[in-house]
């Protein structure tokens, strides 16, 4: 397998696994660089509350990979791959399900 078709490869599994940990029916994923060439994915989604009278979040994930570590990502075994992503998206979920600070005046 090429380098580039390797390196696809590797962000499609890392996007696949952080839109399958952020289910909604609004899930939007894209993957693409920055402006430096990293590789990004970026997950975005609408946040329905529980309590009705609440309002919706539009919510949003960005993430970026140094190049190296895609490498490396790709030298990995399945077993390990899947515990990268595993990790990667409880990082997320965590990052995004942090308490907000919201301070009324």
């Amino acid at each position: 397998m090429s380098e580039a078709a390797d390196r696809l490869r590797c962000i499609t599994e890392l996007e696949h696994a952080v839109a399958n940990g952020f289910l909604s029916q609004s899930t939007v994923v894209a993957q693409g660089d920055d402006a430096s060439g990293r590789p990004t994915i970026q997950v975005s989604w609408v946040r329905v509350p529980a309590e009705e009278r609440a309002h919706e979040w539009r919510c949003a994930v960005d993430l970026r990979f140094a190049s190296h570590m895609v490498e490396r990502y790709a030298w990995l075994d399945a077993v390990d791959r899947l515990h990268v992503r595993t990790h990667l998206c409880d990082g997320a979920w965590r990052a995004v399900d942090r308490p907000l600070s919201i301070t009324r005046r």
